[in-house]
């Protein structure tokens, strides 16, 4: 949605047809149905056409246009409420009214991982965006992206603010979000900053291209073009092989691993805490160990599923998949401990030497 957005904005600055600004207008929308940080994409589209064409700011009749078609274009978010009213196996959140559809839009349980970080913190935040960056591009890369950086701010000052907006903004989000995997946050500042990595060798080529008119050296300038962008191409693909390694998921059996341990070792009736784990899958799917009640602190329980998560908890039939640090806390607070079933993956609660508060 981020490539589709910048591309029909770019394309209009080129045709200046209104068609094209409407045809944003429904890419801005439907990527906000995917993600809502896609919000970002509003203000810089709205600060571009500024640039661009100011009139078209003040042209009521495309703006109301646009905004017909950005609000058609968010028809997709009515499938949550529908859809949650049909008593579905999973419902998260169950967003069948207002104040839960708004909760699980704005980021629900995470809405508390939001914004955390103050402005000592960042330096160390940002050192951490720079380990990632410098893991996802070749330095080479990187200083070319400089390159377009810094052309883009001084020759097109339009096309500079529509890659920086949303490159400072997404940074900005991720940098503030206190989550393990924040790292997959990053991937549109990488996308953007491709885009200046593609402007910068574009620049470098012209100016070499320049460069050797003058210096009347014009026979050797297609094949070193040639050599550039060849190696330019490459560079991406380097480490391809190593790379496929790194993320090649095709011998990955930990899910079964997991689904096998549950259903051989919790007790019948026992209430399990998992995090987006495959044991839904093993009761919806499969059809085993239906005996168990799969809970999530993250998500609503009804009073019938708290009584019977108390009444598994005072008879040992609690457990918990891959407990956080905060979790281990929580039960040892509230008199209990957490016994090894297989260790890194499933723990029993039980009683420990304290008092039991919960």
């Amino acid at each position: 949605f981020l490539a589709a957005a910048l591309l029909v904005l770019l394309v209009w600055r080129e045709e200046r047809k209104d068609g094209y600004l409407l045809l944003a207008a429904f890419v801005l929308g439907l990527s906000m149905t995917h993600h809502l940080t896609s919000g970002l994409l509003l203000p810089t589209a709205a600060a571009f056409v500024l640039l661009v064409e100011p009139r078209k700011i003040l042209d009521w009749k495309i703006v109301l246009k646009g905004v017909g078609v950005f609000l058609v274009a968010l028809v997709p978010y009515a499938y949550l409420p529908i859809r949650a009213r049909m008593d579905p196996a999973m419902n998260a959140r169950n967003p069948s009214n207002w104040e839960r559809f708004e909760d699980l839009l704005t980021g629900g349980e995470f809405k508390e991982k939001m914004w955390v970080f103050g402005p000592e913190e960042l330096p160390e935040r940002l050192e951490m965006y720079l380990d990632h960056l410098t893991g996802q591009f070749p330095s080479a890369l990187l200083v070319v992206g400089i390159v377009g950086f810094l052309y883009l701010l001084v020759r097109d000052r339009a096309a500079f603010v529509l890659l920086a907006l949303p490159f400072g903004g997404f940074l900005f989000y991720a940098l503030e979000y206190d989550i393990e995997d924040v790292q997959y946050y990053f991937i549109p500042t990488y996308a953007l900053l491709a885009v200046w990595a593609s402007v910068g060798l574009g620049t470098l080529l012209r100016g070499m291209k320049a460069l050797a008119s003058r210096a009347s050296l014009r026979a050797v300038h297609a094949p070193v073009t040639v050599s550039l962008s060849v190696l330019a191409l490459s560079l991406p693909l380097w480490n391809l092989t190593e790379t496929y390694r790194a993320v090649d998921m095709s011998e990955d059996r930990e899910g079964r691993r997991i689904v096998e341990l549950v259903a051989r070792e919790a007790k019948p009736n026992a209430t399990v805490i998992h995090h987006r784990s495959p044991l839904q899958y093993m009761q919806l799917v499969e059809g085993r160990r239906e005996d168990l009640q799969l809970w999530s602190f993250s998500e609503p329980q009804s009073e019938e599923s708290r009584l019977r998560a108390e009444d598994a908890l005072h008879n040992g039939r609690v457990y918990e998949l891959f407990p956080t640090e905060n979790r281990r806390r929580f039960f040892e607070n509230a008199g209990y401990k957490l016994a090894v079933v297989e260790e890194g993956i499933l723990y029993r609660v039980v009683r420990g030497e304290g008092p039991v508060t919960m």
